[in-house]
C-alpha cells in the first residue's frame, strides 16, 4: 500500500481536519528508504506571509534608529518646512504627507522655471537669425560674376574687400524699395517712405557699425638663421605677448591707423578659431544717415553709404590691411520694433601665418527690452516673482533641515549637495537677470544721447540665461 506524505498542520492548517478523519498514514522508521523518499516528495515551506498588506512599511520606510533625536511637538516651522527626512521619526502616514506636499510643490516650481526658460523665448528669433545669415554669410561676393563666392568661402583679402564694398554696404544701407522709390530719413508726408539706418527696412541700426583689426609686431617671430638676409621681418601668431601697440603705426590721421587699448574701446575677448583675440586695435567707424533730406532746388548731400564708400576705398588705397594684420572684425546691433529683437552680428575675418584668410561668424538674437507687452506683465513678471519666492521658500525649508540634523549629519546626505547646487544656480539667475535688466536701461539711455556712437551691446546680451536656468531644475 502507497503512503502519503505527512502533511504540516502549522503550514497547511485547513487540512488538519481532513488528515485526522480521512487520510491514514504511517510514519516509517527514521533512517529508513521510505523515510528518505518521504523527506524529498516534501514541498518546500512557503515564505512567512507579511505582517500587514501594505508593502511599504517593509520595504521603502526606514525610520530613523532609535538614538536619533525626538521630536517634542509639530511647530509653524515643521508643518510649513517640514522635510521627508525629518518625518521619517514620526511613522509612516506622516512620512507619506511630507511627501505628497513636497511633490506638489516641486512641481510648481519645476513650472514656473520651464515658463520662465522657454516663455521668453520669440520663434522669430529664428527667422531673424536666419536673414542675417543668409544677407551677410551666404550671399554672393561677385554677382556680376557669376561666381558663388560668399563670405563663407573667402580665402583671400581680395574677398574680404570685395565684400565690404559689395554685400556690407548694399544690406547696411539699403536706399531703394522694390519700385525704386528712395528711401529718405524724413517723416512720412504725401507719399510713403521708409526711415534708414535699416537692415530690409526693418532692423534698426544700434550705434554705427565698426570694422576693426589686430595687429602683430614684426618681430613676433624669429627667423631662421639661413635666411635673416633675405627676410628682416617675421610676422608669427598672434598672442596679446605678440600684439603690436605701436601707438601710430602709420603717420596717418583717423582712427583706423591709431592703436586703441580694449579700456578705451569698451571692448571684449573673443575665442577665435586660432587664438583668443583682445578686444583692442584699430577701428573705422562706418556712417549713418544723420544728413537731412535735400530741400527743392538745393544741392544733393552725399549719402551716409556714399561717404562710407569712400571710407574703404581710402583704407584700400593706403594698405589699411598688411601682412602684420591677424584679424579683421565688423561688429553691428540692430533692432527689430515688430517683434522686440536684437540682433548682434559679429563676422570675423582670421589672418594666419601662412597667408589667407579664415572666416567665422557670430549671430545672437536676444530679447533685453522686458515687461513691454501684455504678457510680459501678466506672465512672466508674476511668474518671476512667484519664482524668487519659491526659491527663498527653499533656502529657509534646508537651512531648518540643517539646524534640526546638525551640520555634519545634514552633509552626510548627498541630497543635500544637490539641494544646495539648486539653490546657488537659482540664486544666480535672479541676480543675472536684474543685473541684465538695470544694464540695458542704461545703455538704452546712454544710446539716445550718444547718438552715432558704436556701442558693443553684445557684452549686455543676456541670452545665457537661457543656459543657467535649466540647470536650476
Amino acid at each position: 500500500m502507497s503512503t502519503a506524505p505527512r502533511v504540516d498542520d502549522q503550514t497547511y492548517p485547513w487540512k488538519r481536519k481532513s488528515n485526522e478523519t480521512n487520510v491514514s498514514y504511517f510514519e516509517p522508521a527514521p533512517g529508513t528508504r521510505e523515510q528518505n523518499n518521504n523527506e524529498q516528495e516534501k514541498p518546500p515551506p512557503r515564505p512567512p506571509p507579511p505582517a500587514s498588506g501594505f508593502p511599504y512599511e517593509q520595504h521603502e520606510f526606514h525610520p530613523r534608529p532609535s538614538e536619533a533625536k525626538p521630536r517634542s511637538g509639530h511647530g509653524f516651522f515643521y508643518a510649513v518646512f517640514g522635510t521627508r527626512q525629518l518625518a521619517q521619526d514620526d511613522g509612516r502616514e506622516a512620512y507619506i504627507r511630507v511627501t505628497i506636499r513636497e511633490l506638489l510643490i516641486y512641481i510648481v516650481y519645476l513650472a514656473l522655471t520651464c515658463i520662465l526658460t522657454f516663455g521668453t523665448t520669440s520663434s522669430s528669433s529664428y527667422y531673424f537669425t536666419k536673414v542675417m545669415m543668409d544677407l551677410f554669410v551666404d550671399q554672393q561676393i561677385r554677382p556680376e560674376t557669376k561666381s558663388f563666392m560668399t563670405f563663407r568661402e573667402s580665402i583671400t583679402l581680395d574677398d574680404f574687400w570685395d565684400f565690404v564694398e559689395g554685400p556690407m554696404l548694399d544690406n547696411l544701407y539699403q536706399q531703394f524699395l522694390y519700385n525704386d522709390g528712395v528711401v529718405t530719413s524724413a517723416p512720412p508726408a504725401t507719399t510713403p517712405q521708409v526711415t534708414t539706418n535699416g537692415v530690409l527696412f526693418e532692423n534698426k541700426l544700434i550705434g554705427v557699425p565698426r570694422l576693426r583689426q589686430i595687429r602683430v609686431r614684426p618681430d613676433s617671430c624669429e627667423i631662421a638663421p639661413n635666411f635673416r638676409q633675405l627676410i628682416r621681418q617675421c610676422y608669427g601668431e598672434y598672442s596679446q605677448d605678440a600684439e603690436d601697440t605701436t601707438l601710430h603705426w602709420r603717420p596717418l590721421p583717423g582712427s583706423a591707423w591709431t592703436y586703441f587699448t580694449e579700456s578705451q574701446l569698451y571692448g571684449s575677448s573673443y575665442w577665435g578659431k586660432f587664438a583668443t583675440y583682445s578686444g583692442a586695435g584699430s577701428y573705422l567707424d562706418l556712417r549713418i544717415d544723420t544728413v537731412p533730406p535735400t530741400p527743392p532746388g538745393g544741392t544733393p548731400q552725399p549719402s551716409a553709404k556714399d561717404i562710407t564708400r569712400e571710407d574703404i576705398k581710402i583704407l584700400k588705397r593706403k594698405h589699411w590691411i598688411t601682412r602684420a594684420t591677424r584679424v579683421i572684425f565688423l561688429d553691428f546691433s540692430v533692432y527689430n520694433a515688430n517683434t522686440n529683437l536684437f540682433c548682434f552680428v559679429k563676422l570675423i575675418w582670421e589672418v594666419p601665418p601662412t597667408g589667407g584668410v579664415i572666416t567665422s561668424w557670430n549671430i545672437q538674437t536676444a530679447t533685453l527690452l522686458r515687461y513691454n507687452n501684455w504678457y510680459d506683465l501678466y506672465i512672466i513678471l508674476p511668474c518671476e516673482i512667484l519664482f524668487c519666492i519659491f526659491t527663498s521658500y527653499y533656502l529657509i525649508q534646508e537651512f531648518y533641515e540643517m539646524c534640526y540634523e546638525g551640520f555634519r549629519r545634514y552633509l552626510k546626505d548627498i541630497w543635500s549637495y544637490v539641494d544646495i547646487s539648486i539653490l546657488i544656480f537659482s540664486f544666480i539667475c535672479i541676480a543675472f537677470s536684474i543685473v541684465r535688466h538695470i544694464v540695458v536701461q542704461q545703455e538704452i539711455e546712454r544710446l539716445k544721447i550718444h547718438k552715432g556712437v558704436f556701442y558693443p551691446m553684445e557684452k549686455n546680451n543676456g541670452s545665457i540665461i537661457s543656459y543657467i536656468i535649466p540647470v536650476c531644475c
